[in-house]
């Protein structure tokens, strides 16, 4: 998503994390024996500012 400014960090270790969250949901969905289960991702900015020319 070209909106999220990027970010310095550990790239596996955020997959990993990212991986888990969904392994939970997915879980957590299968337990509540949800009749249309559905996990949906979406990534947004929560704000916008600007440093220098680059738009964050």
């Amino acid at each position: 998503d070209p909106s999220i400014p990027d970010l310095m960090g550990d790239k596996e270790a955020l997959i990993q994390a990212v991986l888990n969250i969904m392994g939970n949901a997915h879980q957590a969905l299968r337990q509540a024996l949800t009749a249309d289960p559905c996990i949906r991702v979406k990534t947004r900015t929560l704000r916008q500012f600007t440093i220098g020319n680059t738009r964050h």
